[in-house]
Parts: C-alpha cells; structure tokens; sequence
C-alpha cells in the first residue's frame, strides 16, 4: 500500500522534537561528567534530580570518571 499523503511539517516537527531530547540527554550526561569529578553519584543524583541509577551508569560509560 502506497501511502497518499505526506505531510512535511508534522515530519520536520518530529524531527526537531528528536533532536530536542537527544541534546538534552547529551547536556545532561556532560554535566554529570563533570559534577562526577569532585563528587559522589549519590550527590550527584540527589542534586540534579536524576536516579542514581542512572548516575552511575554514566560514571561506568566515562573513562576520566572511572579513574577517579
């Protein structure tokens, strides 16, 4: 079935929307990476709003923050 119809704004709009929330995953790993250089997840976590969990697994994806 071939589809009829494209609608270019709602497919730009999708993209932007995309493109949104992948920068602010990327903003926000960025600052955990650099608030986990003085400090610990657990403070980390509880001062940005974000499960530790998730914290430590970007302590784990980051080599400068393994070392320290």
């Amino acid at each position: 079935m071939l589809l009829s119809g494209f609608n270019q704004e709602i497919y730009e709009k999708g993209l932007r929307e995309e493109g949104w929330e992948a920068g602010i995953e990327e903003g926000t790993e960025k600052l955990v990476k650099n608030l986990l250089r003085n400090n610990t997840p657990e403070f980390v976590a509880e001062q940005c709003g974000l499960e530790l969990e998730y914290v430590n697994s970007i302590k784990e994806k980051c080599e400068v923050c393994k070392s320290l």
